[in-house]
């Protein structure tokens, strides 16, 4: 009781609290601006390279592997790298990380946006050809066409 009549409590006037509830109404209206604007971005939005130029360098880089395809470099990594190739293409160029998803996630994302069926289908060609018993050259090479075949209908 004694440390009461030492330091009396000092009321704050009504205006500064009130002030405070403003700041903080403005600080909560800031922050919820900021998460429903940042959940807005979408990566269609941002700059992209043009497709044709992606288009090409995805075409060299295929070409590439089949001719270290043919100078020794094994199956199973030219189906690796064509797939990597094409999958990397279809992530920049649509809504969807193709690069990430697996085969079964490329074709329900292929339900929802038709343009990705044909990816998804190489996808799943891709999956049997690098991960099955023993690929061979002509499979991988077969893969590599469907990849060129994929990255040159794309509109």
């Amino acid at each position: 009781m004694t440390l009461l009549k030492i330091n009396p409590t000092v009321s704050i006037p009504a205006h500064w609290w009130i002030l405070v509830a403003v700041l903080a109404a403005v600080g909560i209206a800031a922050l919820a601006a900021l998460v429903v604007m940042s959940r807005r971005h979408d990566v269609s939005e941002e700059p992209r390279d043009d497709v044709a130029q992606l288009s090409a360098e995805c075409l060299r880089s295929l070409d590439d592997v089949s001719t270290r395809l043919s100078e020794g470099l094994s199956a199973r990594q030219a189906c690796l790298e064509a797939s990597r190739i094409v999958r990397r293409f279809i992530g920049l160029v649509s809504t969807e990380d193709a690069d990430y998803l697996t085969a079964s996630d490329l074709t329900r994302a292929a339900r929802r946006e038709p343009r990705l069926q044909p990816a998804a289908a190489f996808s799943r060609q891709a999956r049997d050809a690098c991960f099955g018993p023993k690929p061979s050259k002509s499979r991988a090479r077969d893969l590599i066409e469907s990849g060129r075949e994929v990255v040159s209908s794309w509109h």
